[in-house]
Formats: C-alpha cells, sequence, structure tokens
C-alpha cells in the first residue's frame, strides 16, 4: 500500500468574486509542513449551476483554481516531489465559512490542471 503525502488547499473569500487560496503540503516521512505563499481565484458560480459534460467543467474549475503562477508551482511541486518518491497524493479541499457559496461548486469534476485527468478517480 503506497503511503502518501497530503495538500490541503483551503479556499476563503477575499472581495466580490476573489478568494484566497492557501496550500500546505506535507510528506508521510516529515513533521513539517510546506506552506506556499497565498494566491487568488475567481470561480464563476453561474457556470456551475449550468454545466452539462463533467470533464470539460472539471477542466474549467482546475483553470480557475490554478490560474495564479503562485498555485500552479505549488501544485507542481507537489507533483513533483510525490512523483519522486513515488507517492501517493492526497488532496483535501478546505472551504472556509467566508466562502459557503463554494460548496455548490461540482469539485468532484475536479481535474489535474496538468494531465487533465479526474482528481477524484486519480
Amino acid at each position: 500500500m503506497p503511503d502518501y503525502a497530503d495538500l490541503e488547499i483551503g479556499l476563503h473569500r477575499r472581495e466580490g468574486a476573489t478568494y484566497s487560496v492557501e496550500m500546505r503540503f506535507s510528506r508521510p516521512d516529515s513533521e513539517a509542513d510546506n506552506r506556499f505563499e497565498p494566491a487568488q481565484a475567481e470561480f464563476d458560480l453561474q457556470a456551475a449551476r449550468d454545466f452539462v459534460d463533467a470533464a470539460a467543467y472539471g477542466q474549467k474549475l482546475a483553470a480557475a483554481l490554478f490560474a495564479d503562477p503562485v498555485a500552479q508551482t505549488a501544485w507542481a511541486q507537489a507533483r513533483a516531489v510525490t512523483q519522486a518518491q513515488t507517492l501517493g497524493l492526497r488532496v483535501r479541499l478546505l472551504i472556509g465559512p467566508s466562502a459557503p457559496e463554494l460548496h455548490a461548486l461540482p469539485w468532484e469534476t475536479l481535474c489535474d490542471p496538468q494531465s487533465h485527468t479526474l482528481l477524484s478517480t486519480d
């Protein structure tokens, strides 16, 4: 059974349609957490109500979540470490109390921003 590293993604409302994306990475062989500088994201809440194609929406959701170069770098580093050490990557999504509207988004469709594979089944 493979060991897993964890990438926690926290989302918190900033202003308007802008959200703070806070990422924390931890490996199973270390008690230290790697916290990345906060990124920001904007989500189209209306598009979530109208989506038909789950794969296409998952890519759109990933594009929004990882639009900020800081988030892209954090994701790439987490993936590189897990692939180099043959670890699984468990992604945990935390939606803060300031952003309850984000619970309505179909997060199960979220794709890996690089490979476009579904994170929920990878």
